[in-house]
Order: structure tokens, then sequence, then C-alpha cells
């Protein structure tokens, strides 16, 4: 039995697979991110229990491999969270050793959440087919992946484009103006909650260009958007691609640019993707 996790800032979704090749869609589990570490882990060994008893023969409870992805910046060997913002009392911390310890098993495969969406979405999603995927998410923070030739692109540090500097301030960067922690901190209320034309029609423009300077230093087949903000509409992808048409000036036409598809299941596709590359399936 196969363990995919996707551990985002507020919540956590945790699948199986049986073969290595697909997960069942019914028995997806899905819950609250504890704020401390050591009741994430526990939770999420209690979520894989429950799991389980969905396998009809002992042999599969057996876990033999764990890939997810976690809201937060890892270690080059992937082993620690050495920074997550937005999780704060779990930076710092050994996921993967405690996972090892949690599910029986040395076969675990940790990635940033994000990179993993973005992986899914590129083999299974809206960019499937395509050479060179862009991935950007727009959520409780925002943070991109490159995929290239259907795998995470290497990177020394990881990628953090969310933090790019757009203005004089070096506070103001993509992920004050479009982030939904910023845009909580700034009018007082829950992103979701916005009701303000004006305030998504700026947050729309400052993604647009973020978007074209993501473009012009990745030079990808398509963009994809993802996250909170784009899935429930506040933020509109086509509006998003008109305005990186106005403003692009250095090549002919921008990629296409499009609208996540796999929605919330993001993270468990790369999940899935992610095992069957670290494992060699």
């Amino acid at each position: 039995m196969y363990i995919l996790f996707d551990i985002g800032a507020t919540k956590m979704r945790v699948a199986t697979s049986f073969d290595g090749k697909s997960f069942d869609k019914r028995y997806i589990k899905i819950a609250a991110t504890p704020k401390q570490f050591k009741d994430g882990v526990a939770l999420l060994r209690s979520l894989v229990r429950e799991l389980s008893e969905h396998a009809l023969r002992t042999a599969l409870r057996k876990v033999t491999g764990v890939a997810g992805g976690i809201a937060g910046s890892l270690d080059t060997k992937r082993e620690v969270i050495f920074r997550a913002p937005n999780m704060p009392y779990w930076s710092k911390k050994p996921l993967k050793k405690e996972l090892q310890k949690a599910l029986g098993t040395k076969n675990v495969f940790l990635e940033n959440d994000t990179a993993l969406v973005g992986l899914g979405e590129a083999l299974y999603g809206a960019g499937k087919g395509k050479l060179i995927v862009a991935y950007i998410t727009v959520s409780t923070g925002v943070n991109g992946v490159r995929i290239v030739d259907g795998k995470i692109d290497r990177s020394a540090m990881g990628f953090e484009i969310g933090h790019q500097i757009l203005g004089d301030d070096t506070a103001h960067t993509l992920e004050y103006f479009v982030g939904a922690a910023a845009l909580q901190k700034r009018y007082g209320i829950p992103a979701e909650k916005i009701r303000s034309s004006a305030a998504w029609k700026e947050a729309t423009t400052y993604l647009a260009i973020g978007v074209h300077n993501t473009l012009l230093y990745w030079s990808p087949h398509i963009i994809i958007l993802g996250g909170g903000a784009i899935n429930a509409g506040s933020i509109v992808v086509t509006n998003v691609e008109k305005i990186v048409r106005e403003i692009l000036s250095i090549f002919p036409k921008p990629p296409p640019i499009k609208k996540a598809s796999l929605g919330d299941l993001g993270g468990l596709y790369g999940a899935l993707a992610y095992l069957r590359q670290q494992m060699k399936m």
C-alpha cells in the first residue's frame, strides 16, 4: 500500500494507492492541518490507519512507500522543513524521520506542496503534453514551480516566486499583493469574504505582473494558475491573460495561460507521480 498526502497551511489530504498507478478518489481523508508538528504527524498516522481499513487483504495494509507535499521549504536532502512561514510550529522539524517512524517505512519522499501540485497538473491536468510547464498557486501564500519534461526542475534552494519584489519597498512582494494571508491582514477579513471589486482588480493586476515576470525567466510552453483565489473565481484567469498580453513586449506573444484543472486533488496527483519517479515504478 502506498500513501499520498498533501499538507497545506489550512488543510491536509491523504489518499492510498494499491497499485502505484492511481488512487481511489472515494477514499480521501481531509482534515484541518494542526498547528503543532507532533499533532500533525499523529493525525496523518491516524488518517492512514483509517484508510487502511478499506484494504481487502491484510498484505495490502503494509505501507511500502509514502510521498507528499508540505507547505514549506525543505532542506536539500528533502528531509527537514527549514522554513514554513504559514506553519511556524512545523519549521525546523525532521518530517521525513518522523513519518518513517510513524508509518513504518524508509521509503518516504517529500517535496514542497506547490511543486507537487504543479507536477500533477503537468502530467495529469491542464499542462498534459507540454514540455515546459509553469505552475503558480494563489492561496494562503503565493509560489510556483517549473516542470520540465515531466519532472520538477532542479534548483539550488527551491522556488519562491511569491517573494519577487514588485516596487520600491522590499516588503511589497507578489505574495504581499495577492496572497490570502496578506489580504486578510490588509483588509481585516478573510480573503474569501472580500467583496470589493477594486481590491480584486488590484490583485489581478499584480498577479499579471508576476506572471509576466515568470514567463520571461522560465520561458514555459504553458502557464497554469491555481489555488483558492483562482478556484473561487476571485481572480479570473482570462483577465490575468489579457493584462499579460498588454504589458508583454519582449516575446511576440505569451504562452497559453490556463486555470488548473485538478482542483483540490492536484497535490495528490503530483504525489502519485513523484512516488513513481522516486521508486522507479
